[in-house]
């Protein structure tokens, strides 16, 4: 049997399964720990330069001056949170206006098509309030603030829009309420002809209650004396708003 050549030690070359990991390196361990102050000050000083590349890039700048716009927008949405949550439901669909329909401007009707100014300079029909309470407030303004503040509160409970129309170029009536009527998902509107206030005859504030798919439900005159009884009756009422009209046995197409 052979053997390996030469004094019984093998002629194969040393590779790295042959050396020893202590032969890798060469260990000092000084007499003084200073003599490694060198060492430790370099080591600090990399950390120093890493820490500040990494604060200078682009995308952890970009980070930094969005942060104030992100706590903004953080405490806005908690103020919030509590209005939304609270807000009523907006109206469950609006219906196609009725296609029978009883005279325009009484009760089985439709509202008349005339067209009303919005606080934002934009015009509308009046058929486009329903399902919704009308307030539709005398020209000059009046002594309105409890009543549409009372009605406003009424129909968001429900789910159906207050629209607030003041009669003429008159604003100021429509502007002291727009806050509440718009916080209840409403319209403030201005009829500058008072269009509307003659096509229902009205001589005091008066609330014109439209069901879903336009027909009127009720016309009635408010005052601020009826207010008690008022607000009991539109408890009842206000709920079937959300529904089609009844059709009258005179309504025509």
């Amino acid at each position: 049997m052979a053997g390996w050549p030469g004094d019984g030690e093998s002629s194969r070359p040393d590779g790295p399964s042959d050396r020893r990991p202590e032969d890798a390196w060469e260990w000092r361990v000084p007499d003084d720990a200073r003599e490694l102050e060198p060492d430790r000050q370099a080591w600090l000083r990399e950390q120093r330069e890493r820490a500040r590349a990494s604060t200078r890039s682009p995308g952890r700048r970009r980070l930094r001056a969005a942060l104030p716009f992100l706590v903004i927008a953080a405490l806005v949405l908690a103020l919030s949170a509590p209005a939304l949550l609270l807000s009523p439901q907006a109206p469950r669909g609006t219906l196609p206006l009725a296609a029978r329909h009883g005279r325009v401007a009484t009760v089985g009707g439709l509202l008349p098509d005339v067209q009303l100014q919005t606080l934002g300079a934009r015009a509308t029909s009046a058929r486009n309030a329903r399902a919704a309470v009308v307030v539709v407030l005398p020209s000059g303004g009046c002594d309105c603030h409890p009543l549409v503040l009372d009605v406003v509160g009424r129909a968001r409970a429900v789910g159906v829009y207050p629209w607030l129309v003041s009669s003429g170029n008159e604003q100021l009536a429509a502007d002291e309420f727009a806050i509440a009527t718009r916080r209840a998902r409403g319209v403030v509107a201005q009829d500058p002809g008072a269009l509307l206030w003659r096509a229902l005859g009205a001589s005091e504030p008066t609330l014109v209650l439209v069901h879903a798919d336009g027909i009127i439900a009720a016309i009635e005159p408010a005052d601020r004396q009826s207010l008690p009884a008022l607000g009991q009756w539109l408890d009842e009422q206000l709920p079937g708003l959300l529904r089609p009209g009844p059709v009258p046995d005179t309504a025509h197409a």
